[in-house]
């Protein structure tokens, strides 16, 4: 991945990765936060808005097994159609704020997929300081996370709480990294590659 013309030779650098099997567990702890936090306060709030959905589900199971097999179908068909446009839009939240630190701005913003694990990703070619690169990582669990769910709880929608839960869950990756950075000085600066889930963080040599 490019520098940019970064002064390398006045930092002092160190290669960080993920473990993506960590990051997963991590993640599963931070599924079920999210559950407790914003559906505890959903229930107590808004009780009969669970309970329509128990009385749909209960409903489901009362039909007959080629009924329900139909009605999965299309459920999950309507789900695949929310979700791989919200993916996009994931990402293209990392871009945007990628790119409003970024000296060459969008030009310097890497889109792709791994095919085999179809993974969607946005990778900075640029180095960015630390607080620049944590608000673009971060952005997405907040946007499409932290403030629907809030936002959920004070209208009562049960479907917004339930994808704002999902894509918490889904920025479980995001999250780790943020928190993995965090105790890093303001004056260093980072470069990521999602693909690899390896990055370098830049150190000023005179910090002490």
């Amino acid at each position: 991945m490019k520098t940019n013309n970064f002064p390398e030779e006045n930092y002092a650098k160190e290669e960080i990765t993920l473990n993506i099997g960590l990051v997963y567990v991590f993640g599963t702890f931070v599924l079920v936060a999210a559950i407790l936090l914003f559906g505890i306060p959903f229930y107590f709030i808004w009780p009969e808005k669970i309970q329509e959905v128990v009385n749909t589900v209960k409903n489901n199971y009362t039909m007959g097994l080629q009924e329900r097999m139909i009605m999965g179908i299309k459920n999950l068909g309507i789900v695949l159609a929310i979700v791989l446009p919200l993916i996009v839009i994931h990402e293209l939240i990392h871009g945007l704020f990628y790119s409003i630190f970024s000296k060459n701005g969008f030009k310097s913003i890497k889109f792709g997929i791994v095919p085999k694990k179809f993974i969607l990703y946005c990778d900075c070619t640029e180095v960015l300081r630390k607080n620049h690169f944590i608000i673009g990582t971060i952005m997405p669990f907040i946007l499409m996370g932290i403030i629907p769910a809030v936002i959920s709880i004070f209208i009562g929608n049960v479907i917004l709480l339930y994808w704002a839960i999902l894509f918490i869950g889904a920025g479980c990756v995001d999250l780790a990294g943020t928190l993995k950075l965090l105790k890093e000085k303001n004056d260093s600066w980072i470069i990521f590659e999602c693909t690899e889930m390896a990055g370098t963080i830049y150190r000023p040599k005179n910090n002490k």
